[in-house]
């Protein structure tokens, strides 16, 4: 995940805490809370809003992709993000994490952020009108050294 972060940060990608206020008569009625996003770029140079939000989920229990969905929906309805970007492990490097590194303990858990949690949330509408690119990392994405095999 700070291999990811770092060559996004490289191309110019950056953590964001996103503060909403609305006004009437240009006097604030409500503030809403921050909306922090691991990766964000603006649309362009001139005009930063809306830009494009990148969350990795790599190994955290699964309510996580709830608060990243539900931080793409608020945020593209304010005009925020234009699009929604999870990364996560895919079914077969999720496999192969549990039967080769965890040898079936819990740290890459079924309760844990993966595709096969990160999906079924989506289809129930999870990240509201927000248009959404999901990413399931899978073993032929890792690197070259790393011999992998199917369990």
């Amino acid at each position: 995940a700070a291999k990811f972060d770092s060559a996004l940060h490289d191309r110019g990608w950056g953590k964001r805490t996103i503060q909403i206020t609305k006004l009437i008569d240009d006097a604030p009625v409500m503030k809403v809370r921050g909306h922090e996003i691991d990766m964000f770029k603006g649309g362009s140079k001139d005009r930063v809003y809306p830009g494009i939000g990148v969350e990795m989920e790599w190994n955290n229990k699964d309510p996580f992709f709830d608060r990243d969905l539900s931080n793409f929906a608020a945020l593209h309805r304010e005009g925020v993000v234009a699009l929604g970007v999870i990364v996560t492990r895919g079914a077969g490097l999720q496999s192969w994490l549990r039967f080769y590194v965890d040898g079936g303990n819990s740290k890459y858990g079924a309760s844990t952020t993966w595709w096969d949690k990160l999906v079924p949330r989506v289809n129930l509408g999870g990240g509201g009108e927000c248009p959404l690119l999901l990413v399931g990392i899978e073993t032929e994405r890792m690197e070259p050294h790393i011999a992998l095999a199917s369990p």
